[in-house]
Parts: C-alpha cells; structure tokens; sequence
C-alpha cells in the first residue's frame, strides 16, 4: 500500500520575466529627446526675448546719439564767435555781416557786407548813414542827437526787442500818412506812454533813445529810400512795406545794436 503524501500542494513560484533590454534603451532615449527638446524651447524663448531687448535698446541709444550729435553740432555753430566783431548775442545771420562802432559809447550795429556806410565818426559825435546795394533802404544813426522831437500821430505797427534785451531798448515799427519807418527808443517810453501795436497814437516824429555812458541821446532809425518812398502811396501800401525784404533787412540791423 502506497504511502499518502499529506502535504500541501505548492504552485510553483513565478518568475518577473525582464523586459528586453532594446526597451529600456528606448525610454531612455525618449526622456533624454523631451529633456532636449524643453531645454531648447526654453533657450530659444529666452535669447528671442534678450536679442529684442537687445535690439530695442540698441534703437534707443542711437536714436539719443544722434540727437546728441545734433545738439552738439547746434552748440558748436551757436557758441562759434562772429567774425569782426565781440557780440555774442548776434544771430547767426550776421556772420558775414560788417559791423560799425562808435568811439563815444562803444556803440555798435552790424550791417550787411554789400551795404555802404557813409558819414563821420569822432571823439565827441557820430553820423553815420548805411545805404543797400540797391539805394531802396538805408539806415541812420546819430549819437549824440539833440534835434527837438515834437509829437505826431502814427499807426504803430508792432514793437520788436533788441537781441540784447538787457539794454532797456525797443524798435518801433510805425507809419505816419505813406511813410514807414523803424526807430528806436527806451522801452520806459513806451511805458510810460502806453503805446500799443495795431492802433494810432501819439509818438515823438525825431525818437530818440538813452545812450549808455554819457546818459545823452542818440538816434538809430531806418526806412526806404526817397526813391523806394514814392512808389508808396497810402497807409496801407505803407504797412505792408514791413513785410518786405528791405524791412526785415533794417529790423535786423537795428536789432544788432549792442555796446561793447
């Protein structure tokens, strides 16, 4: 009689089959390509972001470098001295221009080159007249000057500054029947006397101004020329001659007046 074996019955053990090794290699391979893949996305998204900023600023700067080199530039030729002359505050426009000075009070005023000036000049007077190329303006000055001035009723046309605006002095743009004219005179004259552009008013016909040493007078004026004057036959034809290329000439060499 065979014998009874009593004991359990026992599955046999299972085994963790590895997965092929070609697998594994590829996992690998997939985790290194994403790796890859981010970091790269993520450099690229920072240089694209750092090469704008880049080249914003770069824009900038020499956007600023060029206005720099202007402003440069505009200093240079405004701090450039004039030739002939120790006025600073000329504008450029007179570079090229004469300049005329008294040797009472070291008056000066700048004409243009092909103007002539005629009179005398001495220790105790001066006359000078400068006359354009052309003989259809000209301008006085006449320091001192004592002639008596009365009053007379102008349309003044409007009142301008000096390019020094420290000397206390206006020019005065008026007109009286067909003539016009530019004078100078002490800014406390108009003050005083309330004179307005655009309206007529009383005005001294021989105006005159303070000049700065000898606290005398002197007289700065300029007009057209006889000749020029009777191709002007009314008030208005006379406002208008301000706006010509003779008067914008006599306002600047008015306006150039300095001491030195």
């Amino acid at each position: 009689m065979e014998s009874e074996d009593n004991s359990e019955f026992q599955p046999p053990p299972v085994v963790a089959q590895a997965q092929p090794a070609h697998v594994t290699k590829s996992h690998r391979f997939l985790f290194i390509y994403l790796v890859v893949i981010v970091v790269a996305a993520l450099t690229g998204g920072v240089y694209a972001w750092q090469h704008h900023d880049v080249s914003s600023l770069k824009k900038q700067v020499a956007s600023q470098n060029s206005q720099i080199t202007k402003l440069k530039s505009d200093v240079q030729t405004l701090s450039a001295p004039l030739p002939g002359a120790s006025n600073n505050n000329s504008p450029l426009q007179y570079k090229d221009w004469k300049t005329y000075c008294d040797t009472i009070n070291n008056a000066c005023f700048r004409y243009p080159k092909d103007w002539v000036i005629t009179g005398s000049s001495s220790s105790n007077q001066a006359t000078e007249t400068a006359n354009n190329a052309t003989s259809t303006a000209l301008a006085q000055y006449n320091d001192p000057y004592t002639t008596q001035a009365l009053d007379q009723v102008y349309f003044i046309v409007d009142t301008k500054d000096l390019n020094k605006k420290d000397l206390g002095l206006k020019v005065v743009e008026r007109v009286i029947g067909n003539t016009p004219d530019f004078v100078i005179v002490d800014s406390t004259y108009l003050a005083s006397n309330h004179v307005t552009a655009n309206k007529s008013q009383s005005f001294m016909d021989n105006a005159k101004f303070t000049s700065k040493n000898t606290r005398a007078t002197a007289q700065f004026m300029a007009k057209p020329s006889n000749a020029a004057l009777s191709n002007i036959k009314s008030t208005d034809q006379a406002t208008s001659w301000f706006s010509s290329d003779d008067a914008k000439t006599c306002l600047q060499i008015l306006q150039s007046f300095y001491y030195q």
